[in-house]
């Protein structure tokens, strides 16, 4: 077991125990068999892949709504003053 993490900005919003969890996540650990205390700890890249993928799916998404948003908010600025028109549930004004 990783006894010693290091600081990291990102890790100090965690608590002790999601920092833990969170390294178990990352860090592969093997004895090595001719010594018992002696431990081989390696990245497990796998979830940071995950990660990263799903967070281009999201940055992709977002791109597009923004997108679109920017097009209907330049569409708008073109088309002159806004109606006004009334919700017909409340009868209040939209717009």
């Amino acid at each position: 077991m990783v006894n010693h993490i290091p600081d990291a900005p990102i890790l100090d919003v965690l608590g002790d125990s999601r920092r833990r969890r969170l390294v178990a996540l990352l860090v592969e650990e093997t004895r090595v068999p001719a010594d018992g205390r002696v431990r081989l700890c390696r990245l497990n890249t796998r979830p940071l892949i995950e990660v990263g993928r799903w967070a281009e799916q999201v940055r992709r998404f977002w791109e597009t709504q923004l997108a679109a948003f920017a097009d209907y908010v330049r569409a708008q600025e073109g088309s002159g003053p806004a109606v006004r028109r009334r919700n017909r549930a409340s009868g209040r004004r939209i717009g």
